[in-house]
C-alpha cells in the first residue's frame, strides 16, 4: 500500500511539473548601427501592431502575444518579414548597414524566420532588373520560368519549415 501511495505521489508530482506551453513569443536581440529608438512589429492579416523600445546600445527585448503567421519588422528605415508563433524564443542580430545580408535569428522557432530572410536574398539575386531589362520577350519568358523553378526548389528544400511560411 505504501508503494502505491508513493507511486501516486510521484506521478502527481511529475504531471504538476510539466511546463505549459508559453502563450507568447519572447523576442530580443541586438541592432548594430540602429536607425531609430524602436522597432515596429505588424501583422499582415490582422490589425496587430507593437512597438518595441530599442536601448542606446541597440539591444531590445519584449514579449508578443500573436496568432501564428508572417509579421513585418520595421526599424525606422527598412523592413523585413519574420514568422511568429507563441512559444518561440527568437533572438535577432542585425546590422542596418547590411540589412538583408546580416539578418540572423537564433533560438526555438528561428529556422522559419531564417528561411524567410534567405528567401529575400534569393529573390533579390534572381530578380536582377538590370539583367532582365535587356532580354527580349522569349528570353524574358524563359528567365521567369527559370526563376519560378529556382524559387519552387528553395520553397521545397526544407520540410521542417512551418507550412504557414
Amino acid at each position: 500500500m505504501k508503494h502505491l501511495i508513493l507511486l501516486a505521489c510521484t506521478l502527481a508530482l511529475l504531471v504538476s511539473c510539466k511546463e505549459n506551453p508559453k502563450d507568447y513569443v519572447t523576442f530580443s536581440g541586438k541592432l548594430i548601427n540602429k536607425n531609430s529608438d524602436s522597432l515596429i512589429i505588424r501583422s499582415h492579416f490582422s490589425p496587430y501592431s507593437k512597438t518595441i523600445a530599442v536601448n542606446e546600445d541597440g539591444t531590445f527585448s519584449d514579449t508578443l502575444k500573436v496568432e501564428p503567421g508572417i509579421y513585418n519588422l520595421y526599424d525606422g528605415n527598412e523592413s523585413t518579414n519574420l514568422f511568429l508563433r507563441n512559444g518561440f524564443e527568437l533572438a535577432l542580430t542585425l546590422d542596418t548597414e547590411a540589412f538583408d545580408e546580416s539578418i540572423t535569428y537564433s533560438g526555438p522557432g528561428s529556422e522559419n524566420s531564417n528561411f524567410i530572410a534567405k528567401e529575400y536574398l534569393l529573390q533579390e539575386k534572381l530578380l536582377n532588373l538590370d539583367e532582365l531589362i535587356d532580354l527580349d520577350g522569349a528570353q524574358m519568358e524563359q528567365r521567369f520560368l527559370e526563376i519560378k523553378n529556382e524559387l519552387l526548389a528553395y520553397y521545397n528544400s526544407d520540410k521542417s519549415i512551418d507550412t504557414l511560411v
